[in-house]
């Protein structure tokens, strides 16, 4: 079977710290100004940090993801009787509520069912991933995939206890000097389609898409440790060898740790080893 290779984005919906709608997200994002502040939402005065990106005025999560897929659907001109043949996903972060968060989104929103995810922080991307193998299968014509997350004191104290949040109150990805992450208030809808005609292109086109998985640590880098001789080049420079003592000359491994341990033999980490010669 042939698969429909373009997946149109015809309506969108977000709301954040910056603002309500995504033209208030794209206008936070080109003034490049951080939306985390002080937490007020509750109190945070035994914990390491306080900061988040929270929005002053939210509602109940159901009720903030019930507006973003109205809206979006709106905007998309999906009326009740489209959305009674359309596929609708969500997110939803405790396993044990899947199946009652899900029928009380449908029910508010006029699905007649909803497919709920519960892969944590990549629930929604998978969502996305998911909806689109839908579309291009051939198996629904429109696809609403909707998610969201604001912040509460149990998540908030689990990342402070676990000292994933920033002591510096700033987010800084990419530089060696970070302090960790933080987090902030999110919902989203979109809603996904399939072109009708040749004509029919929306100015969001969604290409292809994959299934993630959330990174090994959250604020630190992933130390890699080869064994001397057999390090691809772009792995890191193999550990030190083992000393006796400080002033002692360096000795090989032992008997027992001449060769490297048995390793399962599937998954992407083998693949790459295979990928680069590394036994």
């Amino acid at each position: 079977m042939v698969e429909r290779t373009d997946i149109l984005l015809t309506g969108v919906h977000a709301t954040s710290a910056l603002g309500r709608g995504a033209e208030a997200q794209l206008a936070g994002v080109l003034a490049g100004i951080p939306a985390f502040q002080p937490v007020r939402r509750f109190d945070t005065g035994t914990r390491r940090v306080n900061a988040a990106a929270t929005l002053p005025e939210t509602g109940a999560l159901a009720d903030e993801l019930t507006e973003a897929v109205t809206v979006a659907c709106r905007s998309a001109g999906l009326t009740a009787a489209h959305r009674a043949s359309a596929h609708c996903c969500s997110r939803c972060s405790v396993e044990g509520r899947c199946r009652r968060w899900g029928a009380s989104l449908g029910a508010a929103t006029g699905f007649p069912a909803v497919r709920t995810y519960t892969t944590a922080c990549v629930s929604g991307t998978n969502a996305v991933a998911d909806a689109a193998a839908l579309l291009r299968r051939g198996d629904v014509d429109r696809a609403v995939v909707a998610a969201g997350y604001l912040v509460e004191p149990d998540q908030y104290a689990l990342f402070d206890v676990g000292r994933a949040l920033a002591t510096d109150a700033a987010v800084r990805p990419f530089s060696a000097g970070r302090t960790g992450l933080l987090i902030g208030d999110g919902v989203a809808a979109v809603v996904q389609s399939v072109p009708t005609s040749p004509s029919d292109r929306s100015p969001a086109c969604s290409a292809g898409a994959g299934p993630v998985t959330p990174s090994t640590h959250v604020s630190r880098n992933r130390r890699v440790v080869a064994w001397p001789g057999r390090s691809p080049p772009h792995w890191p420079a193999p550990a030190s060898p083992r000393r006796t003592s400080a002033t002692s000359t360096p000795t090989p491994p032992g008997p027992g740790r001449a060769t490297p341990p048995r390793r399962r033999r599937c998954g992407p980490r083998w693949a790459r080893q295979q990928h680069s010669g590394y036994r």
